[in-house]
């Protein structure tokens, strides 16, 4: 547009460029646009052609002539640098991060210069894993005439990672493409990095050829693009996107291609921030007598007890008298009436939480700590197969989330090293095998990659990946030739749920792998990993070798001794099994055969195939009720340590492996890890008994206070199905926040969600007795039910589920929300988060019998949220819990494109929290997002969860970025309970991002107040300590 043209300027349009969805929005005018929302005005001299570099545009300048890429930028055009960006104003200098990009006809060229107070330590390799940490990331959609699209499709949208590994002394640089992260060949690429002042200088060149498409920009073309800077301790630095940046291009930028070198160039770009804006002079004044030195927050209050103004939120303070100074406004900037207001205070003189104990994680320590050693285990599978050698055992698990699936320990559980399957083995990992050099992994990506066997290794030694030589331009997207799944046929019955591959064995020169399509044995050469010999066996499982010169492989029902030398198939067992899955052998030429079906046991048999032992009650376990170690489910893997030993695993909840002597004694078990996060409770009745929804699974775990170790005591899968049983299985009963309460002597647990489910605790048992939520064909929301279990039969009997009919577009329709609701334990009632914030729903139940509920949406009563937002801000209000009145406490957070802030404050324009009253009445609202490292009352992100309250005058806010935020019922900042994970040491006081929820209780044996927190693959404990240190008082100050 051009301002100069009185016309053209004189009505602006409001719009909005959603890239991602290719198309324009129409904006509500009360929207407070941010960031690339906002253009940056320049005032220019006659003749002047700036570039202006802002937080959503940057400049690729022509390259000056030909560039050698070796880390040095003298060779560089720099004129049109990005940055230097920090994520603090006390990290600017020690870590901050600048990008500078230039074209020619034939590549891009990236630069970057990454400072960090810590030296570089980003160990990830060929498995292209470089959110480790210590690495630059550049997305841009390549081609300016596919600038969006379908993003997952969209083979132009590339992300590009650049990054060093120390350890290796080795500069990597990798691809992936659209937003489905397609690995891909990076070509004739080159990267280089030389040490720098405090950090390093990267330099890459990549060629426009690998642009699919070939259309790559030119001078006087414009792409989308975003840029991450990301240190080894989770910091990152945004340039024009967020940490939601791989979601979608909606808070991505503009890289504008020059067609030369600008004569001048603006930078305007927005830094996170050193303080709060300057106070307003101060008009009135009130002295105080602090008690104690401490943290003080301070507020003032109209005459109906509703706060009018935070004045600050703990602030350091010395004992001794103080001056409390207001300006006279409120939050709002709005000077207050005429009146009389009270100033009231608090100090916090050493609120904090202590440690106790953490549970469900083998890990030694089992929380996080700077120690690697402290998580391992997959949080997303159970436990599939197991492998031993001369120094340990190995666990596989089938997925994983950061942690690492495949370990390596002692036999007695402690951590030797851990690693994490490769991206370029998508799916589940299915199987181990070590041969005293490499540890062989096999991986079923089922339809990802056409039904093949994947196949990765890595050194015995420190479970370094070592790939297999193989054309193509990932070295460890191996797939072991001529094992496929059969394509489904069309008119055809579908192929069994089985895997290419189902089982592997090695020895010092070769690896041996059941293709049970194929009934055959397929040996492969132990260092190329290349076929030499096949033996027909019918339906291959399990195999393992004999010691001798044969192979023993499970065939059907029977196990055979395969001659690898002429292909003969000697039966060794006839008898005595069911459905075996598994087997490994003892050097004296035992077997030991994992056996499904009917037998769900471990068995044991001779040289000559006699029965001579066996673990595990007949039938097995069924979930529903306590857990017996000697009670098997789906039996797995099986293997001999070097000691005699035997390891088993269970591909069941909850997810054990277990350690039984020679003579099948059990010994020992190992249990997890889940991802809890959000998803754990303790009974405060019976403080030794932890809840957690793991898997597919809630589980009960036995606490061992002095010990710190839990066991799995009682797990529970299957319930009444009173919702669309197609749905996710979370989705169908609720997975978030779970709390047991009790009622007139009866122990319920509560769980939240889409849908949120009441179950009734009776020792061992456990039943759902109601559940409430709303039927989602095709996302309609057309009808609105409760089933309630009205004859106590723990099933889902005709007219036990009512159905509202509604119009999802009409305000007095409910939508569900995503993290559910809560419950208040006086009287059993129900409190529902309509899922676009506009009331809170409050369901009180009858009672039938006692322990029997009934709700109904007939008796309900709405408290309107209206009043929790800020003026002018379209707020997500992301969680209600109930308040003492009748009311909610809540949390919120706004969307929007501000880049200052760590981890998901950065697609986030605000954070806060609030409390209404029964009818809707605003009683306070406190905090904001934190731009930088959060000072306090400030939140990092998005508060998902609340922990509840404190004895009676205090509640837990809860911040993602693993944090606990206390404020009193009224308003004032307390204090944080855990350590600042962004900056602190990992250590049992602190949480890893995604830190959903806490729930706070009162141990009813001693008294005290407590909160449980789950993380990504354990839980803690932890006492609220000193409540007895927080001291209140006011004064009284009037507006004449």
């Amino acid at each position: 547009m051009n301002f100069s043209d009185p016309a053209a300027s004189r009505n602006v349009a409001k719009v909005w460029w959603h890239r991602g969805a290719s198309q324009i929005l129409d904006i509500p005018t009360e929207l407070r646009f941010e960031r690339n929302l906002w253009g940056t005005g320049v005032f220019c001299g006659p003749g002047e052609a700036p570039v202006v570099i802002d937080s959503g545009n940057l400049f690729v300048t022509p390259a000056p002539g030909a560039v050698t890429v070796d880390g040095d930028l003298a060779d560089w055009d720099l004129s049109c640098t990005y940055g230097p960006l920090s994520v603090d104003p006390a990290l600017r200098e020690q870590n901050n991060i600048a990008w500078t990009l230039m074209h020619d006809a034939q590549a891009l060229y990236v630069a970057a210069v990454f400072k960090s107070a810590q030296p570089f330590a980003n160990d990830g390799g060929v498995n292209n894993v470089w959110w480790l940490g210590d690495s630059i990331e550049v997305r841009l959609a390549a081609d300016p005439r596919n600038q969006g699209g379908d993003i997952r499709r969209n083979m132009d949208i590339l992300t590009f990672a650049l990054w060093h590994n120390p350890t290796e002394g080795k500069d990597y640089l990798a691809l992936q493409r659209s937003f489905s992260f397609q690995i891909s060949d990076i070509g004739a690429a080159t990267i280089r990095s030389k040490a720098v002042p405090g950090g390093r200088a990267f330099e890459a060149r990549i060629p426009w050829a690998v642009v699919q498409s070939g259309s790559f920009p030119r001078a006087g073309d414009s792409i989308a693009i975003t840029l991450a800077g990301i240190w080894k301790n989770g910091l990152r630095a945004y340039g024009m996107g967020s940490i939601s940046s791989f979601r979608g291009m909606n808070d991505w930028g503009q890289a504008h291609f020059l067609a030369a070198k600008p004569t001048t160039v603006y930078v305007a770009l927005r830094q996170p921030e050193a303080d709060a804006a300057a106070a307003a002079p101060v008009k009135y004044r009130v002295a105080v007598e602090v008690p104690e030195k401490g943290l003080l927050s301070a507020g003032v209050y109209r005459a109906d007890g509703t706060l009018l103004r935070t004045l600050f939120a703990g602030r350091p303070a010395e004992a001794g008298k103080a001056e409390l100074g207001w300006d006279g406004n409120g939050d709002d900037g709005q000077a207050a009436p005429a009146g009389k207001y009270e100033i009231r205070a608090l100090v916090n003189a050493g609120l904090h939480a202590r440690y106790v104990t953490s549970a469900t994680s083998p890990g030694k320590p089992p929380h996080d700590s700077e120690n690697p050693r402290g998580g391992w285990g997959g949080v997303w599978d159970n436990v599939q197969d197991i492998a031993a050698g001369a120094t340990g055992i190995y666990p596989l698990w089938g997925v994983e989330e950061g942690d690492g699936l495949l370990i390596h320990a002692d036999e007695d559980g402690n951590l030797l090293w851990r690693q994490h399957a490769p991206l370029a083995q998508p799916g589940r990992q299915i199987g181990v095998a070590c041969n005293g050099k490499y540890v062989y992994v096999l991986a079923d990506a089922g339809d990802k990659a056409g039904g093949k066997a994947g196949l990765w290794r890595v050194s015995c030694k420190d479970g370094g990946y070592v790939p297999i030589p193989h054309e193509g331009s990932d070295p460890l997207a191996f797939s072991l030739e001529g094992i496929v799944k059969p394509a489904p046929v069309e008119g055809q019955p579908a192929a069994t749920a089985r895997p290419a591959a189902t089982s592997l064995a090695a020895d010092a020169g070769t690896l041996y792998v059941s293709a049970w399509y194929r009934n055959q044995v397929v040996c492969f050469d132990a260092e190329t990993c290349r076929p030499t010999k096949t033996f027909d066996v019918r339906e291959p499982m399990g195999l393992c070798l004999d010691g001798a010169d044969g192979l023993l492989v499970i065939s059907g029902v029977q196990v055979v001794r395969l001659d690898l030398g002429t292909g003969a198939c000697t039966p060794v067992v006839s008898e005595g099994l069911v459905a075996p899955f598994d087997l490994a052998a003892d050097p004296d030429g035992t077997l030991l055969v994992t056996d499904r079906g009917a037998a769900q046991q471990v068995k044991r048999f001779d040289r000559k195939g006699a029965l001579k032992g066996r673990f595990g009650k007949p039938g097995g376990r069924d979930n529903n009720g306590k857990f017996e170690v000697d009670r098997l489910r789906s039996p797995a893997g099986i293997a001999v340590a070097a000691s005699g030993k035997v390891f088993y695993t269970e591909d069941a909840e909850p997810k054990i492996f277990v350690r039984l002597g020679a003579d099948l004694t059990y010994e020992k078990l190992w249990c997890g890890p889940w991802y809890l996060s959000g998803e754990v409770c303790i009974d405060p009745a019976r403080p030794e008994d932890l809840y957690s929804k793991g898997g597919a699974a809630f589980i009960r775990h036995k606490l061992d206070y002095a010990a710190k170790t839990s066991r799995p005591d009682a797990l529970w899968t299957d319930f009444a199905l009173p919702g669309d049983a197609g749905e996710q299985w979370w989705v169908t009963y609720g997975r978030w926040f779970p709390r047991v309460v009790h009622h007139e002597g009866v122990t319920y647990l509560f769980c939240g969600g889409s849908v949120v489910s009441l179950f009734r605790l009776d020792g061992d048992r456990m039943t759902l007795v109601a559940s409430i939520g709303v039927d989602r064909v095709k996302n309609q929301w057309a009808g609105r039910w409760v089933f309630n279990d009205l004859n106590d039969n723990g099933r889902a009997d005709e007219g036990e589920r009512t159905v509202t009919a509604q119009d999802p577009r009409e305000p007095d329709a409910f939508l569900p929300s995503y993290w559910g609701g809560s419950i208040d334990e006086r009287d059993l009632t129900v409190y529902l988060l309509d899922g676009r914030g506009v009331a809170a729903w409050a369901l009180t139940p009858s009672f039938v019998a006692k322990g029997v509920p009934k709700y109904t949406f007939d008796n309900v009563r709405r408290i309107p949220l209206a009043a929790a937002r800020k003026p002018g801000q379209p707020s997500n209000l992301s969680s209600i819990w109930h308040a003492p009145d009748g009311g909610v406490f809540g949390n919120a957070d706004a969307n929007g494109s501000d880049p200052r802030g760590i981890g998901h404050s950065s697609h986030l324009s605000d954070v806060f929290v609030y409390r209404l009253d029964r009818d809707g009445k605003l009683l306070w609202r406190a905090g904001r997002k934190a731009s930088g490292i959060a000072k306090n009352g400030e939140f990092y992100g998005r508060a998902c969860g609340l922990g509840g309250p404190i004895a009676g005058q205090y509640f837990d806010f809860v911040d993602e970025n693993g944090q606990d935020k206390v404020y009193s019922f009224d308003g004032l900042f307390v204090g944080n309970l855990l350590e600042d994970s962004a900056v602190a040491t990992p250590s049992e006081n602190t949480l890893r991002v995604e830190h959903f929820n806490s729930i706070v209780y009162q141990n009813a044996n001693d008294r005290k107040w407590y909160f449980v927190a789950g993380a990504g693959g354990y839980a803690s404990l932890w006492e609220i300590a000193g409540l007895d240190k927080i001291t209140r008082f006011q004064a009284a100050v009037e507006v004449p």
